[in-house]
């Protein structure tokens, strides 16, 4: 884009129409599990895998999640979040500005560039509570491979397929319990 280097997400063809298949057979194999161990129930986890997945496949959704974070964090010079080219995204492609820096998942080459760890796992707790308590819309898919550490130090977000919005009110409940 523009000669900037981008990530180019793309969504296998038939994801949509597998999916569904997958997860009925899954539903059928959780059942003869059911039946052969009654102390062993799956249908919640499986419930909730399919809600996950779905969100995945919404790249329109996940498009919109990654520019609301944006917008929310924009007044922070600590953290970076990807540009959504939307002139090339569709349904089915995110096309996103590419962001340099070390994930979270090598901690090993972290450490060697003198990246203090523990101060990096303080600045993503304030920076999670601030989304869920000031803004009541977080990154919900917070793995290691999805937190990078950039060259000057500030943290790159990653892939907003799973971004939650809280209830309203949530917050001042929260803060009062």
């Amino acid at each position: 884009v523009g000669g900037d280097d981008v990530v180019v997400k793309i969504q296998y063809p038939e994801a949509r129409r597998l999916f569904p298949i997958d997860l009925n057979s899954l539903r059928r194999a959780v059942r003869v599990t059911r039946w052969l161990n009654r102390n062993l129930d799956l249908r919640l986890l499986v419930d909730e895998l399919a809600t996950f997945v779905k969100l995945e496949l919404d790249f329109s959704r996940e498009a919109r999640s990654t520019d609301r974070i944006r917008a929310n964090l924009a007044g922070d010079p600590t953290v970076v979040v990807p540009k959504v080219h939307h002139e090339l995204s569709t349904e089915k492609v995110l096309v996103l500005e590419f962001i340099e820096g070390t994930p979270l998942s090598k901690s090993a080459e972290l450490r060697a560039r003198g990246v203090d760890l523990r101060t990096v796992a303080r600045r993503l707790a304030e920076l999670y509570a601030r989304m869920i308590f000031e803004h009541g819309f977080f990154h919900g898919d917070p793995h290691p491979g999805n937190i990078l550490v950039l060259p000057d130090g500030r943290l790159g977000l990653l892939d907003f397929g799973l971004a939650k919005e809280l209830p309203e009110g949530f917050a001042a409940s929260a803060a009062q319990m």
